[in-house]
């Protein structure tokens, strides 16, 4: 499998701030995905769904679906992202740092791109240097 960089986001960001990102990756045919790594917080709708003994709960809507399924012991980040994201060039990881993803390099839209931070470095790059990046086998 080829390397995904992972880039973590915060919680609750509005999605069209990702847009140039995504139009720079997508310009020549890679792909970019999004992952909502909240592990100890179940939506109340997926427990009752997955408590109830369902092999899927699915949710579909004119412009896409929505799959939950139950899954036993704690999430493994390699895991899901072999079964969910094979392809990408990048997963934006939404989440915590506290949530077991401090390791993964911060991604802060900026006025004039992006800013990336881990550790305390910090690149501040524009959208199509970024996806340059995503080509090469490391970001910093």
């Amino acid at each position: 499998m080829k390397r995904i960089h992972l880039l973590r986001i915060e919680p609750g960001m509005d999605p069209s701030l990702w847009e140039p990102l995504l139009a720079a990756v997508h310009s020549d045919g890679g792909r970019a995905g999004r992952l909502r790594w909240h592990p100890g917080r179940p939506s109340e709708d997926e427990a009752l769904a997955l408590a109830s003994g369902f092999l899927r709960s699915v949710e579909v809507a004119t412009n896409g679906a929505l799959v939950r399924k139950p899954r036993t012991g704690p999430p493994v980040l390699t895991d899901i992202l072999r079964e969910h994201f094979r392809g990408c060039r990048v997963v934006l990881v939404e989440g915590e740092a506290s949530e077991g993803l401090a390791a993964i390099p911060r991604l802060e839209p900026t006025a004039n791109g992006f800013r990336l931070d881990l550790d305390g470095a910090q690149l501040a790059l524009s959208a199509i240097e970024l996806a340059n990046r995503l080509r090469r086998p490391r970001l910093f």
